[in-house]
């Protein structure tokens, strides 16, 4: 990708990407395009509540209210 960039010559540089895009197909071959949504439902009488986006529920802060 350095090569590609320093060169001035629009064929070499075309030619260099190429290089970089088949070695990236050859190592990781999976683009993710989407991720799921995590939907969370819960009592109004809990506060404190914080999304994290991993999907993990975490409980560290929460406070049931009366």
């Amino acid at each position: 990708l350095t090569a590609a960039r320093q060169s001035l010559d629009p064929p070499t540089r075309r030619g260099l990407y190429e290089t970089a895009l088949r070695q990236v197909n050859e190592d990781h071959p999976l683009l993710y395009l989407w991720a799921p949504v995590n939907i969370v439902g819960m009592s109004a009488k809990i506060s404190g509540y914080r999304h994290v986006p991993d999907g993990m529920i975490r409980l560290q802060g929460l406070a049931k209210s009366q």
